[in-house]
């Protein structure tokens, strides 16, 4: 039960952390991201997270809505950055917001590209 709580603030951590990183790098570059990337970036704060912390992390990120509507995908940023992530993982964040996503590899990246969009153009109307 301890171990599930500390787990859950780390992600809650992890999220909050990446949000502020994925907004900004939206924001500010227009451009994506990439493990690597955020590592650079976040340091200690983002600590080592397995595969299915990451989608936590990802689907808290995105799930929170901003004046009552939700916002484009942050998680696209990811997705966009390393194809690797967008196959493997993508899909995975965004079942549990309740998004379908194409079964075929060819067809989420231009999903992946339309949510870049998205967020790009969100940020860029702030």
């Amino acid at each position: 039960m301890v171990a599930h709580a500390v787990l859950r603030s780390t992600v809650a951590r992890a999220g909050i952390g990446v949000y502020s990183v994925l907004s900004g790098w939206s924001e500010v570059l227009g451009t994506t991201a990439s493990r690597k990337r955020l590592e650079h970036q976040l340091g200690s704060a983002l600590p080592s997270l397995s595969s299915d912390e990451r989608i936590r992390v990802l689907t808290q990120v995105d799930r929170r809505p901003v004046h009552g509507r939700r916002r484009p995908l942050l998680s696209s940023l990811p997705a966009a950055g390393d194809p690797h992530f967008a196959y493997q993982y993508y899909r995975r964040v965004l079942a549990p917001l309740g998004l379908d996503a194409p079964d075929a590899d060819e067809d989420l990246l231009d999903v992946v590209e339309a949510d870049i969009e998205r967020v790009f153009t969100d940020w860029r109307f702030r």
